[in-house]
């Protein structure tokens, strides 16, 4: 075979006491055979479990097998490369875990490992439309294994419970060609796509918004059908032409209300004096509060430095009291002996102790003494002009206080003398001009709006320069794809598949009476789907009972025939659990010549690495095949 294969050599199971049952399997048919309820099943849904399944082993093995047993193991070859994978749900921490050689996997890692080791690539597919807003789903292991493993209550579909899109992906990977419809390149061209629909529906209800917030400021005229550079700027001048008149009529309301009231006011002369006296109290009293600002910086930093040379000073007069009591003790006992030292009757200048002169020893002891006074001298010093410093600026404080203070005064009475101006200039003042001002800061308000307006527009322009740029790599894109979708072969894929179920469906015989009664399958891919036609009609709607058993087959058999393909990805592997009855008949019945196309294949040349497992009631008197027999009924 061209293309590398799986192959299962056995499988088994251990239990609770640790005896373990197991399975083997050779290359090309093998078959299980045994009763209803012989536990046939459940061997193959273990095996299916151990290659990735990522359901519960409560819920995929059933609870008999999960309770009965702690683990299961599949031994493997990829490519003639031994693999011992596990499943141990019964361990702590490893229920969700595949071993493989003893090296614990996460499900999804194992799955990447699978698909790695049978050089297949992992690659992303469109679910329904390639432009929908649904992101593209990874076509992994489980999606393939759906093809490969044809589970005894889903006989009804080329894969069941599996989306059409997904049976698409999945044939043209079979085939080699999914990587190369589904490149990076057609992923990326589906994504800069949808950014200029995107892109576009935004420009759209960008500007639709944009006309109805308008509306709102722009006359009809103005506007016309939809907002414009130009109608932006005749709504602008039209409004600050408002506003200039306006300021014309509120300027001829004050001037004419300040000549009828001109003799009611006081001297102007005496109102300016008083003005400009108030503007320099305050300037003044700015000033100072600036300054004593600073002063009461510099008194903090001066007061913190007192407090530190209060303590300096108090550590060392502590020291002093503390060494004017110690160096007038005398030792009075022996420190060998802890004798009584009796001091002689004599004195002299020599220590009745140890015997040395103590003159010098005098000396020495009050050198510190001295130090000590000369250092608490120094303090006290500092204290005192430190002190000095803050009675100086306290000094300074009380007086910048006062000054503001009064400042303050003075700025109050100018305060009363200016008022009754204020309240007659208020007075004179007609209604009117406050009305004039109001529409003044409301056409002011509209022409700010309409400048936010021309500024939103611009964003069109941009939106669309995006939507060039976008554009421009998409044509760079659409010719990429176009030259690699040039080298798929849709209609020779297509006859291919069809010309191997066909091939199937003909070596269908029963006692040289050929079985399939139905006209010919006809497979048709496409790169955005495919079909597959009995004659003119669809097979779901063509076939039933039987013959669905004998299409279904026929199409893994075209898929076990395709692996030789140098530019297939077909492992070579094919596990059917066929159903017990199909509309009331035994399928016992037809399992030996269904079986016949397989055990042919599987013994001609470049074949040889196939592997079917199949599992049924009956295969009586089938040769060619390895055979392993159930006869127990399973208890649970």
């Amino acid at each position: 075979m061209s293309t590398k294969s799986i192959f299962l050599e056995s499988t088994s199971r251990t239990d609770k006491n640790g005896s373990h049952e197991e399975l083997t399997f050779e290359k090309g048919v093998n078959v299980i055979v045994g009763e209803p309820n012989t536990g046939k099943t459940r061997w193959l849904e273990t095996i299916d479990f151990i290659l990735g399944d990522d359901g519960t082993p409560e819920e995929k093995l059933g609870e008999d097998i999960f309770d009965k047993y702690v683990s299961a193991t599949v031994s493997l070859l990829i490519d003639n490369r031994p693999f011992v994978v596990e499943r141990r749900w019964r361990e702590p921490g490893f229920k969700t875990k595949i071993f493989v050689n003893d090296t614990a996997y996460d499900i999804g890692e194992f799955r990447q490992l699978l698909l790695e080791r049978l050089d297949i690539p992992t690659l992303h597919y469109p679910q329904g439309s390639p432009y929908s807003t649904r992101t593209w789903p990874e076509l992994g292991w489980r999606s393939l294994v759906r093809h490969l493993y044809r589970r005894q209550r889903l006989w009804n579909d080329i894969a069941d419970k599996q989306p059409e899109s997904e049976q698409h992906a999945c044939i043209l990977q079979f085939l080699g060609i999914a990587e190369v419809l589904f490149s990076d390149e057609y992923g990326e061209l589906v994504r800069k796509q949808k950014e200029i629909v995107d892109l576009e529906s935004r420009r759209a209800h960008f500007v639709e918004t944009l006309n109805e917030v308008s509306r709102e400021i722009i006359s009809e005229d103005e506007l016309g059908i939809a907002v414009t550079p130009a109608a932006i700027t005749l709504a602008t001048n039209r409004l600050k032409a408002e506003i200039d008149q306006l300021n014309t009529d509120r300027t001829s309301f004050i001037t004419a209300a300040i000549g009828q009231a001109q003799q009611s006011l006081p001297a102007r002369d005496a109102v300016s004096q008083m003005t400009e006296e108030f503007a320099t109290l305050k300037e003044a009293e700015k000033g100072i509060a600036v300054e004593l600002e600073r002063l009461n910086s510099r008194l903090a930093d001066v007061g913190a430095f007192q407090k530190q040379v209060d303590s300096e000073i108090s550590r060392l007069e502590r020291a002093q009291k503390a060494g004017d009591v110690l160096a007038n003790l005398k030792v009075t006992h022996c420190p060998a002996c802890d004798q009584e030292v009796k001091k002689p009757l004599v004195a002299g200048a020599e220590c009745y102790l140890c015997g040395q002169d103590t003159t010098t020893a005098i000396a020495a002891t009050k050198e510190p003494l001295k130090r000590l006074e000369f250092e608490l001298d120094q303090l006290k010093g500092e204290r005192k002009e430190n002190t000095e410093l803050l009675e100086s600026l306290t000094g300074k404080k009380r007086s910048r206080e006062q000054n503001i203070q009064d400042l303050r005064n003075r700025s109050a009475r100018l305060t009363e003398l200016l008022k009754p101006v204020r309240v007659a200039t208020a007075a004179i003042i007609p209604p009117q001009v406050a009305e004039l001002d109001n529409e003044i800061g409301r056409r002011v308000e509209r022409t700010d709006q309409l400048r936010r307006i021309r500024e939103s527009l611009s964003r069109r322009e941009k939106i669309a320069a995006e939507i060039m740029k976008i554009q421009a790599q998409v044509e760079t894109l659409l010719t990429d794809v176009a030259k690699q979708t040039l080298s798929i072969d849709f209609e020779t894929a297509s006859d291919t598949l069809s010309d191997f179920m066909n091939e199937y469906v003909s070596l269908l015989k029963f006692d040289k009476d050929r079985m399939w009664s139905q006209k010919d399958i006809q497979f048709n891919l496409k790169k955005d789907g495919f079909t597959v036609r009995v004659g003119r009609q669809r097979w779901t709607s063509q076939l039933g009972g039987t013959m669905v058993i004998y299409f279904l087959l026929s199409y893994h058999y075209a898929l076990l025939k395709l692996s030789i393909d140098h530019a297939s990805r077909v492992p070579g592997l094919l596990i059917l659990d066929f159903p017990a009855e199909i509309e009331g008949k035994k399928v016992a019945d037809h399992e030996n010549f269904v079986m016949v196309p397989f055990i042919g294949l599987c013994a001609s040349e470049g074949y040889g690495d196939l592997q079917v497992i199949a599992a049924g009631s009956a295969f009586d008197r089938l040769t060619g095949v390895h055979r392993i027999e159930f006869k127990k009924v399973w208890a649970g």
